[in-house]
């Protein structure tokens, strides 16, 4: 603070006598000039935010463990958003022939040959084996998984 320089949004642990417990606070100091321009006061700014900080580490365990238990599910699992493949783990990355790199960013139709093209009603043909020169291995556990999900 001898600088007069502004301290904005730092943080550190602090220890609460009255709560007898350290918490990890967040603060901004900004000098108070007196009329000759030397610094003639701070004003501090605290905010607790241990709780905050302990909420975000226990959110961030709980997506790795979410993210692990996805990877090594046998089951394909893969996110879309606007049509295109944002995530597919290692059993689809298998079912797909791809890898996550080169399934990036594409629509599944690109994996999938031609289910694009079938309207919604020969989808349950797909099922049934009745259509012929599709991949039906890879279309018929798709569509399965598809309609489980929805």
């Amino acid at each position: 603070m001898e600088t007069g320089e502004p301290i904005i949004d730092a943080q550190e642990p602090h220890y609460s006598p009255a709560l007898q417990k350290m918490l990890t606070v967040r603060f901004s100091k900004s000098a108070i000039f007196d009329s000759n321009g030397r610094i003639g006061g701070v004003q501090t700014v605290f905010r607790d935010v241990t709780e905050q900080l302990n909420e975000e580490r226990k959110r961030k365990a709980l997506e790795e463990r979410w993210r692990r238990l996805v990877e090594v599910c046998p089951d394909t699992i893969l996110l879309l958003k606007d049509g295109k493949i944002t995530f597919v783990n290692e059993a689809g990355l298998r079912l797909l022939a791809t890898t996550q790199r080169e399934a990036q960013g594409k629509p599944l139709e690109a994996f999938l040959g031609s289910i694009g093209e079938l309207p919604p009603d020969q989808i349950g043909k797909i099922l049934d084996g009745e259509i012929k020169g599709l991949p039906l291995g890879i279309l018929k556990e798709f569509v399965q998984e598809y309609n489980n999900f929805n």
